[in-house]
């Protein structure tokens, strides 16, 4: 039976301090986003996608790093975007801490990438701003699984728009105890259990591919 934790709504988690209205005007939708009345994004795998998750110990700083990132963004109606769907999923199982054994630990110890082999973070488009010239900071309201477990999760991200190419960067720290991950150690030295994750990838309009709605 799967095990869902639940937790009280908390605040958005900031990309920058800046507030978000809760819609764009529609003349800007139309010409940023060329939806027309629906469309989508998918991740974009001829770009250097790059998921990384920074951990601290006493004895410094590693990361662990993967470009194997897919996913979507899909609306429908209207061009506003608010109310449309993402889902994005990263193989946990290719994450590269430059250290052979220290990756097997990780995958086969710590993550059991064997039974969960994914991340993965779903949910909608809540709010949607234009911060600059083809700039904008977008919103999600969602769930993020790993190792089994899910917990609610709001986040904004900051992305760039250029054609028909959009770079979303965005940043937040995990608990891995949130997700009943055991905190790791390497060589005896415990590293800290709250995980900073930096999501820094593409998407593209989704044209002629069937979409990943269907899947």
């Amino acid at each position: 039976m799967r095990y869902i934790m639940k937790y009280p709504r908390k605040q958005p988690i900031h990309f920058n301090a800046r507030p978000v209205p809760k819609i764009l005007p529609l003349a800007f939708l139309f010409v940023a986003f060329n939806t027309g009345f629906a469309g989508e994004l998918k991740v974009d795998q001829s770009k250097p996608n790059l998921v990384k998750f920074v951990s601290k110990g006493p004895m410094g700083m590693f990361e662990g790093v993967t470009d194997k990132i897919d996913g979507f963004v899909s609306w429908t109606g209207d061009s506003t975007l608010v109310d449309g769907k993402l889902f994005f999923e990263v193989d946990l199982s290719s994450l590269d801490t430059r250290i052979a054994l220290r990756n097997r630990h990780m995958r086969e110890k710590h993550l059991e990438t064997d039974k969960y082999p994914h991340a993965q973070y779903s949910g909608r488009l809540v709010n949607v701003e234009e911060t600059g010239p083809n700039e904008l900071l977008v919103a999600a309201d969602g769930m993020m699984k790993i190792h089994g477990v899910e917990r609610d999760l709001m986040m904004e991200a900051k992305v760039t728009v250029d054609g028909d190419v959009y770079h979303l960067q965005c940043n937040f720290d995990v608990k891995l105890s949130d997700f009943e991950i055991k905190t790791p150690k390497f060589m005896f030295l415990k590293v800290d259990e709250n995980i900073k994750l930096v999501l820094d990838f593409y998407l593209r309009t989704a044209e002629d591919d069937e979409s990943m709605l269907k899947r």
